[in-house]
């Protein structure tokens, strides 16, 4: 899988409460799309250091007319060890209905910041 990655919030301390992720067209022959949002590692100790913060979000897919549900992840920060690696960041992936003139937009709720990440777009075609 080749993901193409789109910074859509830059790096930054954030207070608890909701981003919205403007919509943008996506083309025509995109598969998935995701999310990932930068995370606490030994080399970035100030990236979402705080088990306690937690982060909301959610996707939608607008397709012939309509705003549809993409899925949603709510994620807890701290330092995450997978297979003995640190995690640099949390992920979601979500298929695409198939269509034309598409569009995405994404809400973010923290709680329990603040929070400092960013948030990068992943397209797959």
């Amino acid at each position: 899988m080749a993901f193409t990655r789109t910074t859509v919030l830059n790096r930054g301390n954030f207070p608890n409460g909701t981003r919205s992720i403007p919509a943008r067209d996506i083309a025509d022959n995109l598969k998935a799309v995701g999310m990932a949002l930068a995370r606490n590692t030994s080399a970035e100790a100030t990236l979402w250091p705080n088990a306690s913060t937690t982060v909301e979000v959610s996707l939608e897919v607008f397709v012939d007319g309509v705003w549809q549900t993409g899925g949603s992840i709510t994620a807890s920060g701290g330092l995450v060890v997978d297979d003995g690696a640190e995690a640099a960041e949390t992920l979601m992936l979500f298929s695409l209905p198939e269509g034309v003139n598409r569009q995405i937009r994404a809400s973010i709720v923290i709680a329990g910041g603040p929070l400092r990440t960013e948030v990068t777009l992943l397209e797959e075609t």
